[in-house]
């Protein structure tokens, strides 16, 4: 019946990743465009995945993209007005339904699991990476030690570019799993893992 094919290809395109980023693409270019009387795309390439491996991976992507908007020039600090993270930081007690909070923000009867890092180490990480990024220099946060995490290739990684050409994200144990996972002889990545990750 028609109504059981609807259903189908509503099912199809809940779990298409694709078919989301295409209707919130469409979208977004539509607004940009009437804003500022053009045409075209509104981001400049396509959405692609990158796996993250482990929680260091995650914890660098999370500030790579919480540092977008500073390394854009579109603001000098983390709580600016064009910021995601600069709500976060104001509102510690304020998590998003749905988002896994920070230790600090977890209550002690909680059962649910966390990423091994507080808010306020968080937020010195960024301080700290939006500086080094700026060119000065400063201890590293003990954070970057507990997660086995460089620094000086972190500071690399976060500058520009960085970490938008990785397929894959991790340390070079865990990408090594992945590639044997996947029946390969090696994952691209596997240099910038060894300096980045220390594990």
């Amino acid at each position: 019946s028609k109504r059981k094919e609807r259903i189908a290809t509503w099912r199809e395109r809940l779990s298409s990743l694709s078919w989301m980023m295409r209707s919130l693409n469409e979208n977004i270019a539509r607004r940009a465009n009437r804003e500022d009387e053009c045409t075209g795309r509104f981001w400049e390439g396509r959405f692609r995945c990158q796996p993250l491996l482990d929680e260091a991976a995650l914890l660098a992507c999370m500030a790579y993209v919480d540092l977008n908007p500073i390394r854009a020039g579109a603001s000098n600090r983390l709580a600016g007005r064009f910021t995601s993270v600069g709500k976060r930081l104001k509102t510690p007690s304020d998590v998003p339904q749905g988002l896994v909070p920070a230790l600090d923000q977890v209550s002690p009867r909680s059962q649910r699991t966390t990423m091994p890092v507080g808010l306020e180490e968080y937020r010195e990480l960024l301080e700290w990476t939006r500086d080094r990024v700026r060119g000065k220099k400063s201890r590293a946060p003990a954070i970057l030690t507990h997660a086995g995490i460089n620094a000086d290739a972190w500071s690399d990684a976060m500058r520009f570019s960085g970490l938008r050409w990785v397929t894959v994200l991790g340390s070079e144990n865990a990408l090594e799993e992945l590639a044997e996972a996947r029946g390969r002889a090696w994952i691209r990545g596997k240099s910038q893992a060894r300096r980045l990750i220390r594990k």
